[in-house]
């Protein structure tokens, strides 16, 4: 069925946020640091051999020796800028621990009037620990288990306000560190390749969840009227054009009749612009023209993320191999789906899988 056009405009604003990320590194003007227990505040032994961007990312090598309490190494990412991260609510990090079993990641916020630039002991510190397993792949860290270590509480909150909340809009830094649980005298060496925000299908769906409650009553209304009509199910991404007119109200036009026809038959790999222009009857040299004025893409790009759009929801939703997803949406090759879902999300469909299955 077409669902009308407001209902579609939320559900694409969802898709929208479900889908924003943000490449953190590599791709900015990040710039990088070491740093370790060997201070005059710790006393520590361990040391730094080398921290230095080399072809996989930043690579961080380290020996660890009895001295403070909890020998540590870690590296220090400043992104240029601060970062506001308020509309994601995860991290997924590429890292090679190495041999480390467990791998610290936090983020530093500065806190108005206690943070000074070159103390970074009085910046507001969020972390959490990941086992690490000594395996390089990504790894999926919510902010909602970024947490507030119990012993920044205690040496900071006497000198600032103790109702400091976590603050994810204000990031300065992100740092990597060895975890508690470390082999000592021996060399070893973390590497960060990557590290992108997002935003989950599992918190989009909680932010849109009482638009579309709002929207009910009024679908009722419309099925009960009348005006849904049945026929192929379809996808249908709408878009607003420059003039603020949305596709779906100009069905009868040869743009609305071109997004129809693509949205009910996007599963096909054999679609192509000739086999649009001969259904529609528009010229084949004016449909890429619509899709470029419409959503700023070329007709391929359309599809591919009309059809990644709905394989994201097959992959929440069923439990479907991946390969019979590839293949439903309509791509003739599972590697070229995979390679193109990886590029858009920044993960692997596996990936994406276990961290939104509802």
């Amino acid at each position: 069925m077409i669902v009308t056009p407001f209902f579609l405009t939320a559900l694409l604003a969802f898709a929208q946020t479900a889908g924003k990320r943000l490449v953190i590194f590599p791709g900015r003007s990040a710039v990088f640091s070491s740093y370790n227990d060997f201070d005059r505040r710790r006393q520590g032994n361990s040391e730094i051999i080398a921290c230095e961007r080399e072809g996989r990312g930043i690579t961080l090598r380290y020996l660890l020796r009895e001295g403070f309490i909890r020998p540590f190494a870690g590296v220090r990412i400043d992104p240029g800028s601060i970062l506001d991260l308020s509309d994601y609510d995860a991290l997924i990090v590429r890292i090679d621990p190495g041999s480390a079993s467990a791998v610290r990641i936090a983020m530093l916020s500065p806190l108005d009037g206690y943070t000074k630039a070159d103390d970074y002991d009085t910046y507001l510190l969020m972390q959490n620990e990941i086992s690490a397993g000594r395996k390089r792949k990504e790894y999926l860290i919510p902010f909602d288990r970024m947490t507030i270590p119990s012993l920044w509480h205690e040496e900071q909150l006497s000198a600032y306000d103790p109702r400091v909340v976590r603050n994810f809009s204000r990031i300065r830094y992100i740092d990597f560190s060895t975890g508690i649980s470390q082999v000592l005298n021996v060399e070893n060496e973390i590497v960060i390749e990557s590290i992108t925000a997002v935003c989950t299908f599992r918190s989009a769906l909680l932010r849109f969840s009482p638009i579309m409650l709002l929207y009910l009553p009024l679908l009722i209304i419309l099925i009960v009227r009348g005006n849904f009509r049945t026929g192929k199910s379809c996808v249908r991404i709408v878009a607003t054009t420059r003039a603020g007119t949305a596709v779906s109200e100009i069905s009868d036009s040869e743009e609305g009749l071109v997004i129809e026809y693509i949205g009910e038959n996007f599963s096909d790999r054999m679609l192509t612009v000739r086999m649009v222009s001969q259904k529609t009857g528009i010229s084949r040299y004016r449909i890429p023209e619509i899709i470029k004025e419409k959503y700023n893409m070329s007709f391929p790009q359309y599809i591919n993320t009309i059809r990644l759009a709905e394989a994201k929801r097959l992959l929440s939703e069923s439990d479907r191999k991946i390969s019979e997803i590839s293949a439903k949406v309509g791509f003739a090759s599972v590697n070229h789906f995979n390679r193109l879902f990886r590029a858009q999300q920044n993960c692997s469909p596996a990936f994406f899988r276990k961290n939104n299955k509802g």
